[in-house]
């Protein structure tokens, strides 16, 4: 029997809504009042490029703030460098402009790139705890990791929420996983918390690897920089012994 047809989100459906911010706010709403709708409606698209133009709609705060910080650090240089009669050099000026770009356009390119890699992992273990089987594949799960990571960012800019808010995230995306799929919640919720577990391992190796890395460097500056040990006087020879002195007599 086939399956009823599914209304596709708001965020993804121009002509029920042609407004495009309202559009916006129905879609936010759905998703943190009614997730259990949320994720199924999913299933209604396909685009791959609708989670990643929300995700950057999500992130725009983020990278507005920190091009304001930039753009900020760029003037109190130039106003320095004129108050005090010695311009900036030009080099601070090609980096300057360079991490700006990089802001700038390398964000949204790493933006896809994160939702493509993570919905692809999240695919993977989510397969390896037995959670797909009713034919929807592997887009439409990274379509849900990419909404659920422009959620999460969201969920970052309010203070004091931290690992719990990310970690909710996570439980969220397990339970629309499953839904999205016709599995158990315990398997999505499973294979969501194993790729958090997998991220935070990751991390922490990395960490590990930089501290030992610092240390180890240490040592070898301390060791070029330390003084070269002084030579101990050479112990007094032991008196020869006196010959007996023969006569002749």
């Amino acid at each position: 029997m086939p399956e009823p047809a599914l209304a596709p989100i708001p965020f993804e459906d121009p002509g029920g809504i042609p407004a495009f911010w309202p559009r916006v706010g129905r879609t936010l709403r759905l998703a943190c009042t009614r997730p259990l709708e949320f994720f199924p409606a999913l299933a209604a698209g396909r685009s791959l490029l609708a989670p990643w133009r929300f995700k950057l709609l999500c992130a725009a705060p983020i990278y507005v703030f920190l091009t304001l910080v930039w753009a900020l650090v760029g003037l109190v240089t130039a106003v320095a460098g004129r108050t005090g009669h010695h311009p900036t050099p030009w080099p601070f000026w090609i980096g300057w402009g360079a991490l700006l770009a990089a802001l700038l356009v390398l964000g949204p390119l790493l933006q896809l790139v994160t939702l493509l890699v993570g919905g692809g992992l999240q695919h993977a273990l989510l397969w390896a705890w037995g959670g797909i089987r009713t034919g929807r594949g592997l887009r439409q799960t990274v379509r849900a990791v990419g909404y659920t990571q422009a959620m999460a960012g969201l969920v970052a800019l309010v203070p004091g929420v931290g690992i719990l808010g990310y970690l909710g995230c996570k439980v969220a995306l397990g339970v629309g996983l499953a839904r999205l799929h016709g599995q158990s919640p315990w398997r999505g919720v499973a294979a969501a918390l194993t790729q958090a577990l997998l991220l935070a391992l990751a991390l922490t190796a990395l960490l590990v690897a930089l501290v030992v890395a610092g240390v180890r460097r240490d040592e070898s500056q301390r060791q070029i920089l330390a003084p070269a040990p002084e030579e101990a006087p050479a112990p007094p020879a032991p008196p020869r012994p006196s010959r007996p002195i023969i006569s002749l007599n």
